[in-house]
């Protein structure tokens, strides 16, 4: 039996520490996560997706990119895809949405 238990802990061990590193080691590497808490990316990113966001330079985006980014008061944090690159910013769009965002997202969004 004690060799069975310890197998089990070295186990449980073993387990908490590659959890641990899952979590930890994105926000080392400067990545954040997020979990999808609506339908507005579906099918793309299903509700209750963990999301693993890089920041980039709003110049390296593209239509078509997923992004993630707080609404202009600073308090909701949003993930949707790239519609459209202007000069007044980055439109973007759920992609179980029928229209548009109705701001776009500005570089420091």
């Amino acid at each position: 039996m004690k060799k069975a238990d310890r197998i089990a802990a070295t186990a449980v061990q073993v387990l908490l520490a590659a959890l641990l590193l899952l979590l930890l080691a994105p926000r080392l590497f400067g990545w954040e996560q997020f979990a999808v808490l609506s339908a507005s990316m579906t099918p793309a990113l299903p509700v209750g997706s963990l999301i693993l966001v890089k920041p980039v330079q709003a110049e390296e985006l593209a239509v078509g990119d997923i992004i993630t980014f707080r609404t202009a008061n600073g308090g909701e944090i949003v993930t949707h895809r790239v519609a459209q690159v202007g000069a007044d910013g980055i439109v973007t769009r759920g992609d179980a949405n029928n229209v548009d965002d109705p701001r776009p997202v500005s570089s420091g969004q």
